[in-house]
């Protein structure tokens, strides 16, 4: 699931035309380092779709064709952005890790009862 030579082609949609910025800002988060790159889409099969739909989410990990980045009321922040785009690159939550026992203890009744599927 991971991306051709860590090039992520990209399409921000004209929904979040106003929150380019932001995006941009979580582009450059991940470009301090060179290991990845987002880029404009031109004719790339594979793609993310960045726009505004019902919350913050996306797949995790590349898909084949055109993969949704949701960054809906409420996600437009540069650390909801870089998060996001962590989850289209591959990155699961931490407390999602298959060693999450040896270095974790979750408190069930510390989390919101909606919040417990992450």
């Amino acid at each position: 699931y991971r991306w051709p030579n860590a090039r992520v082609p990209n399409v921000i949609d004209s929904s979040l035309s106003n929150a380019e910025n932001v995006i941009n800002q979580g582009f450059n988060d991940y470009h301090k380092n060179p290991c990845v790159r987002f880029v404009p889409r031109t004719n790339e099969q594979n793609y993310i779709k960045i726009f505004s739909g019902q919350g913050c989410y996306s797949y995790v990990g590349k898909i084949n064709g055109e993969q949704a980045v949701s960054l809906g009321n409420g996600c437009l922040y540069a650390g909801t952005v870089v998060h996001e785009l962590g989850h289209a690159l591959g990155f699961y939550h931490e407390q999602r890790r298959s060693d999450r026992e040896s270095y974790l203890i979750i408190y069930l009744k510390n989390i919101a009862e909606n919040m417990r599927i992450n």
